[in-house]
């Protein structure tokens, strides 16, 4: 059986961990399995780089600019995570490792890697085709978070990302492209994170009538577990007489979905704060945003051996974010065994028990959210013994793993048999 992954990137964001790791679990499982990506970034001789493949006119960085162009015309636009996807750095007709896939498996495909059109000739090919919903793009107009919006759900229009007052506006051309060219998805089946992401998807205009499969992203817990906290602060020249918040993503100040400016809200409310110090890692920020807080600062985080050891050391997570499918932070936090407060959204509520394994705040209160941080601080060492092993059950590597090759043999044997 040939699995052939597709993702932007190898190994840089959330999704793209999760299809890199996907990938390296299904060979360490005896599949044949090749990951296809826009950016390479390693030498791994597994992960194909398009451009090495097929003769493209222009580059990944020239073609991720050719697909924001269409963006150009709303230049008071709110949010600039919008995909509208015209362009394809990717051609299926002309790929030999697509044509000779037993099984096709879609990640975070956006900043021009595959167009909408060259998604539609996927489906064409009449293999089973996988997608895992890393955000809400592959059914939206274009946005990647809805940010409580259900327009998808009809036809988009009047767009307020966009800060459109058109109804046929670019986020009803992207929607309506995505129904015109994926009108058969009888042989795709998405593959949903967190089931908030799976009830969001079956409502919209593109995926009612599509299969889905709940299988929640696995954590390696041989990596993510719970370390020595003393080892751990003396290894990352962190305080031993202090309790730690961490609190980081990809890019936790610039993208307000983060909630970071909800988090330092609800940290003013906390007492005895000098006896708190906050961790973060991401891209760094500005010295004077914190200058009230004593603040390490860790940047950004290639290494999951350091990530798990920063995750050991503090006492608490803290994921403020206000849409959110199911950050792979927040399952490496509780997998490495300290607790995480959030907001009760999303698929937070997948992962988090409140007050057994964490807390879940009401959406978007700040003094909630500061009362979660007070109990989580209170409480850090109960949730080990109640939830710990249950959640390694549910959420270990190897059980996603095990849900997902289940799905890839029964695709592959109804495909086969249709075949004969």
């Amino acid at each position: 059986m040939k699995i052939v992954h597709l993702s932007t990137n190898q190994n840089t964001g959330g999704a793209a961990k999760a299809a890199y790791k996907i990938h390296n679990s299904c060979i360490e499982n005896g599949l044949d399995s090749s990951l296809l990506v826009q950016k390479k970034i390693t030498n791994d001789k597994s992960t194909i780089d398009v451009n090495d493949i097929q003769k493209n006119l222009f580059n990944a960085q020239i073609n991720s600019r050719l697909n924001a162009l269409p963006l150009k015309i709303y230049q008071k636009r709110k949010i600039n995570n919008f995909s509208p996807s015209f362009f394809s750095f990717l051609s299926v007709k002309n790929n030999n490792y697509l044509k000779k896939a037993d099984i096709i498996v879609i990640y975070w495909i956006c900043e021009g890697f595959l167009s909408i059109r060259e998604i539609g000739e996927l489906l064409k090919l009449g293999k089973p085709i996988l997608w895992r919903l890393s955000d809400m793009w592959p059914f939206t107009g274009g946005c990647h978070y809805s940010y409580g919006c259900t327009k998808y759900e009809t036809l988009c229009g009047k767009c307020f990302q966009l800060n459109s007052q058109s109804n046929y506006d670019l986020s009803r051309l992207t929607l309506k492209n995505k129904i015109k060219f994926w009108k058969n998805t009888d042989n795709l089946t998405l593959i949903a994170p967190s089931k908030w992401i799976k009830k969001c998807a079956s409502k919209s205009a593109v995926f009612r009538n599509t299969k889905i499969e709940l299988i929640h992203t696995g954590v390696d817990n041989k990596i993510f577990y719970p370390k020595d906290k003393y080892n751990c602060r003396k290894s990352l020249r962190l305080s031993h007489d202090k309790k730690l918040i961490l609190f980081g993503s990809i890019n936790p100040f610039k993208d307000d979905r983060k909630g970071g400016n909800l988090l330092f809200k609800a940290l003013t409310k906390l007492k005895n704060m000098e006896n708190v110090e906050l961790t973060i890692f991401g891209e760094r920020a500005s010295k004077n945003y914190f200058k009230n807080y004593k603040l390490n600062n860790f940047g950004v985080i290639t290494d999951d051996i350091r990530m798990s050891m920063i995750y050991s050391a503090a006492d608490i997570f803290v994921a403020p974010s206000i849409e959110e499918n199911l950050a792979n932070t927040v399952l490496e936090a509780l997998m490495s065994g300290i607790p995480v407060v959030a907001f009760n959204i999303g698929g937070m509520p997948d992962a988090i028990e409140h007050k057994i394994n964490g807390y879940l705040a009401k959406p978007f209160d700040v003094d909630d959210l500061a009362r979660g941080i007070t109990w989580a601080l209170e409480n850090k060492n109960e949730f080990k013994k109640n939830f710990y092993d249950r959640f390694v059950k549910r959420f270990s590597q190897k059980h996603s793993m095990e849900k997902n090759i289940m799905l890839y043999n029964k695709l592959f044997k109804i495909y086969s048999d249709e075949k004969i």
